[in-house]
């Protein structure tokens, strides 16, 4: 009879134990460390088919744990990624800022929010606008070289053309040599310079910058450098095809120069 009695007590004791550890979490935390976690020391003195039990109920626990920490982990990947972005963003605003104060002209720094979905222009939108001070035809730059200028200004936003577009032509100069050409865009993120001189010692890596003789581009702005060279069909100058040093398909944030009368 004595058996019969502590075996009913362990019995009673164990579904209570079961049905405890099934409830969520916040409702057995503080039962667990006054009745359930004292109860397995005392079930760990009991007969062998109490074994089983001890061991669903470590590991209904030990899963619990794993859940919770699965989803701190969550947690924490997605902090990572906007840390991530932050510090990027940081990093190509202070590069921004830098080239503002290496250069004499006034500029707007602005963020892209758009691209002209249409296979007709290569043109992005920009954040900022006439209320900003910014209008048609400013030219517009990064801090790794020149983007293009703005083609439509409206109260807060603008669209530019980029120099990726054979619609936007800039007067340029190879850097090295001083011979000078005019730019031309040739989609595919690449860019074309005519006009270059039969005797033009140009050479694949040369860097070429914007020549000045424009309104709109100031002098000694970096485009990029030249990937090949070749004749144009009528034999009467040079053609070079340029890699532009701004990455105009990654562009995240631009400056709007305002002053062009200054330089």
């Amino acid at each position: 009879m004595i058996i019969k009695k502590i075996t009913w007590r362990y019995a009673i004791l164990l579904s209570l134990l079961v049905v405890l550890i099934i409830l969520p979490n916040p409702f057995t935390k503080k039962i667990k460390e006054f009745l359930i976690l004292p109860s397995i020391d005392i079930l760990k003195h009991s007969s062998t088919s109490s074994d089983n039990i001890i061991h669903f109920l470590k590991t209904k626990e030990i899963l619990d744990e794993n859940r919770e920490l699965k989803k701190q982990v969550s947690l924490l990947k997605k902090e990572i990624v906007t840390l991530k972005e932050v510090q990027l963003e940081n990093e190509r605003l202070y590069k921004l800022l830098g080239f503002k104060r290496r250069h004499k002209f006034k500029t707007v720094a602005c963020k892209i929010i758009g691209k002209d979905p249409s296979n007709w222009l290569q043109t992005i939108i920009v954040d900022k606008g006439k209320d900003n001070g910014i209008k048609e035809g400013d030219a517009v730059i990064s801090y790794s070289g020149l983007v293009g200028k703005v083609i439509e200004a409206n109260n807060s936003i603008s669209k530019i053309l980029l120099i990726t577009d054979p619609s936007l032509k800039v007067a340029a100069r190879i850097q090295r040599t001083r011979d000078e050409g005019l730019i031309e865009g040739l989609y595919r993120n690449l860019c074309r310079m005519k006009y270059l001189p039969l005797e033009a010692k140009i050479l694949k890596g040369d860097k070429v910058i914007t020549s000045g003789f424009s309104q709109i581009f100031p002098e000694g702005i970096l485009i990029g450098e030249v990937v090949e060279i070749d004749k144009d069909p009528s034999c009467l100058y040079q053609v070079a095809i340029i890699k532009p040093e701004v990455k105009v398909n990654k562009l995240e944030e631009v400056l709007c120069i305002q002053d062009t009368e200054s330089f």
